[in-house]
């Protein structure tokens, strides 16, 4: 995911009535490169995936 889309996302939920964001890890064994979680896959911390953190902060202002 790219800032302009975290940018894209913000201004489409500032015109809804309602926004649901759905973040999370990819454990799609299709796309095992970009795979973040699952068997064989570990992380040392619980913090969101590469943009998604600063997508929930720019939905909620």
């Amino acid at each position: 995911m790219e800032m302009a889309r975290v940018k894209q996302a913000k201004e489409r939920a500032a015109r809804a009535d309602l926004a649901i964001v759905v973040v999370g890890e990819n454990s799609m064994r299709y796309m095992w490169k970009e795979k973040t979680c699952g068997e064989n896959v570990d992380r040392y911390e619980l913090s969101l995936v590469g943009l998604q953190q600063e997508l929930v902060e720019e939905i909620y202002k």
